[in-house]
């Protein structure tokens, strides 16, 4: 009985096959604006499309990696002026439905404030917004690797 537990546990933390999600990243992205294959990019860059993933630092969490600042209820301090949140607990954002929700919410607000580039960077990491015009963001690697997975998913060359 305990071993069925832990490898049902394992199969439940394991990353998605690919296309599982493609669905949601449609509906998301068209809600919103934003290029579903981006979404997906930019999910699988932050969670290799793991509903459970944990950011280390534990501030992070779900299929697209919302950030959540603990309060003491058990829910999100942090403020994000999208729909649906915060979450009614931590747990929800381990819903692919809601994450993919909130992600392409901020995606669509992150590009319409910062451009692609500056959005995505933003996505990852608040403080790439006041990176100087011109200069590399602070989090360039990751911002690279999003957009050369999206150019792959578009079926564009990524070098």
């Amino acid at each position: 009985m305990r071993r069925a537990a832990i490898a049902m546990l394992a199969l439940l933390c394991l990353p998605a096959q690919a296309g599982e999600y493609d669905a949601l990243f449609q509906k998301h992205g068209a809600a919103n604006g934003v290029d579903w294959r981006l979404l997906k990019a930019t999910c699988e860059i932050e969670s290799h499309l793991n509903p459970r993933a944990e950011h280390p630092g534990g501030l992070s969490a779900g299929l697209c990696q919302i950030h959540c600042s603990p309060s003491h209820a058990g829910a999100c301090s942090n403020r994000f002026n999208i729909s649906g949140w915060p979450p009614a607990s931590r747990e929800q954002l381990y819903e692919p439905d809601y994450n993919v929700s909130l992600a392409a919410q901020i995606l669509d607000w992150n590009i319409r404030t910062y451009g692609l580039q500056r959005g995505v960077a933003v996505y990852n990491q608040w403080s790439a917004r006041r990176t100087s015009k011109g200069k590399p963001f602070p989090n360039q690697f990751y911002v690279d690797r999003v957009l050369r997975r999206y150019r792959e998913l578009q079926g564009l060359r990524h070098d």
